[in-house]
């Protein structure tokens, strides 16, 4: 019976020690909380993946736009087509910049990428008057006085009052054969004030004269 009693007394010690020890355990949890998940840092974008390629291109691309820009008040347009091709690629969306780079084609003798260019941009900026201007001049330049005729038709539907676009659309008329219209365009032109439409009306007049 003395045996037994030793086993019994063992029994107790042990089970109360895996009593401490367990209740030990979750203070330690409940003091010092969950175990921290290691922060994993993000990755570096590796080089020359695309969006490593995306996040080096950006700053580039919005200086392109500026440079563009300046480029083209400064009459550079080549270097103005140039870096406006560079600044469209990654904002397309700028249609501003757009009309500058098709007037810039326009002023350097390339009328089928200003017609494009030009076009795009005014469906947008149908205010912008030199965009206008430049479509016209291009089409007029590419021999396609019926296209110009249109684009002045749609332009005089924006600004009904816009001298150049009279003037411009007397121009077209004449070349077209349609002497009476274009003298009252170019009549209406010059009533707006626009210099230049007198002495095309003076022009036309005596030539109808001379018929």
């Amino acid at each position: 019976m003395r045996w037994l009693a030793i086993v019994a007394l063992l029994l107790l010690v042990c089970g109360g020690a895996l009593t401490l020890g367990g209740y030990a355990g979750f203070e330690w949890w409940r003091v010092n909380g969950a175990p921290e998940v290691p922060v994993v840092a993000a990755t570096p974008a590796t080089p020359g993946s695309p969006e490593a390629v995306m996040v080096a291109e950006a700053p580039a691309a919005a200086a392109s736009c500026e440079e563009g820009a300046a480029a083209f008040g400064a009459k550079d347009y080549e270097r103005a087509t140039t870096l406006l091709d560079v600044c469209l690629e990654h904002a397309p969306e700028r249609e501003d910049l757009r009309m500058l780079r098709g007037r810039s084609w326009a002023a350097s003798g390339r009328y089928e990428r200003a017609v494009t260019d030009l076009s795009r941009a005014l469906d947008v900026r149908p205010e912008d008057a030199a965009g206008w201007e430049a479509l016209v001049y291009s089409q007029v330049k590419s021999e396609n006085d019926r296209a110009a005729l249109g684009t002045l038709e749609r332009w005089l539907d924006k600004q009904p009052d816009a001298a150049v676009a009279l003037r411009l659309r007397a121009d077209v008329r004449y070349r077209l054969g349609e002497l009476g219209l274009a003298v009252d365009d170019a009549s209406r032109a010059c009533a707006l004030g626009d210099a230049d439409a007198c002495l095309l009306e003076t022009r036309m007049k005596d030539a109808r004269r001379r018929r």
